[in-house]
């Protein structure tokens, strides 16, 4: 395993993860009735809540080796069918339904978070002015 970024940012990243993803299935998975109005429409909150997943899925894969193009494939199949099952089992909460264009909004809010994730792994391995201090991975240990 090539580690592209320190151990300890490897640890941060995969926690903000963790975090994230329990919060956001803690999010789709309340009843309607304990949802509180944010003035967003509820597919911006989708792509925006699978927009950060995305990113920081990707952040977290990525870290751990030097990704091809067919891993942004299997990351996206991944997390589109975490999606569809998310959006699924919305039906067994009270007053929630499934809705296709929800899931929509999801594959958007995906493919939009692993460009984002490519772009900024692409200034994180290009831009050597940036001085990235302990995030970036001791070459000299292996």
């Amino acid at each position: 395993m090539i580690l592209l970024i320190s151990r300890l940012a490897v640890r941060l990243i995969t926690a903000a993860l963790v975090v994230y993803w329990i919060l956001l299935f803690t999010g789709t998975h309340l009843p309607a009735s304990a949802m509180m109005d944010t003035g967003v429409g509820d597919k911006w909150l989708h792509f925006l809540g699978y927009l950060g997943l995305s990113f920081l899925f990707g952040c977290t894969v990525t870290a751990r080796y030097r990704p091809r193009w067919d891993t942004y494939l299997w990351m996206a199949v991944v997390l589109l069918c975490y999606g569809a099952l998310d959006e699924l089992s919305q039906k067994l909460i009270p007053g929630r339904h499934a809705d296709f264009f929800d899931w929509v909004a999801n594959a958007k809010g995906i493919a939009v978070g692993l460009m984002f994730q490519r772009m900024a792994l692409w200034v994180y391995e290009n831009c050597a002015f940036l001085e990235w201090g302990w995030l970036r991975a001791d070459q000299s240990n292996g």
